[in-house]
């Protein structure tokens, strides 16, 4: 069975990923979601007037046009909400925009920040006092965790969110090194 050719956005001049239909030929909505969070559909070029139509939506498969013999025979365009977020927004990223993959810019809530390159004897007091020390607020982690392995020993890595923008904005605004 052939693989369906998408592209998240018709505009972009991106190349299609290949998504594998069910085997009864439909595609789920489900593989679709995976692929390309906040998909809501399926848009094709019709091959006769080259005017975009939507890809018939059946018990909640999406189901090859009848006028093509096969998926591969045109490519998909993904189709979302107008304002870039899923009808059902539960689980999603309300700030991500699936058509251009970045943030629309109205979050003002922190997140968690991965640290990289940890010495393996730092301690999450360590951690505490150098980006107290790189945001110029003192206590302004909210959370700040090392993860370890079984045993208790570093693996060279943690986490670490700020308990207010401000903070996060001038520690991420600094060069780290």
């Amino acid at each position: 069975m052939d693989c369906v050719p998408i592209i998240a956005n018709q505009s972009a001049g991106e190349l299609a990923h290949e998504v594998q239909p069910e085997p009864d030929g439909s595609l789920s909505l489900v593989s679709l979601a995976a692929e390309f969070p906040g998909a809501l559909g399926l848009q094709y070029r019709c091959p006769q007037t080259g005017s975009l139509l939507a890809v018939p939506l059946v018990d909640g498969s999406l189901r090859r046009p009848s006028e093509l013999a096969r998926w591969s025979d045109t490519v998909y365009f993904c189709t979302f909400s107008p304002n870039g977020i899923a009808a059902d927004s539960s689980g999603s990223d309300s700030n991500h925009c699936p058509e251009t993959g970045e943030r629309n810019g109205n979050s003002k809530d922190c997140e968690d920040l991965i640290v990289l390159g940890l010495p393996y004897d730092c301690q999450e007091q360590d951690l505490r006092a150098y980006f107290d020390s790189v945001s110029g607020v003192k206590d302004s982690l909210a959370m700040a965790q090392i993860k370890r392995d079984w045993t208790g020993t570093s693996r060279g890595f943690g986490f670490v969110r700020f308990s207010d923008m401000a903070s996060q904005e001038s520690a991420l605004a600094t060069r780290f090194y």
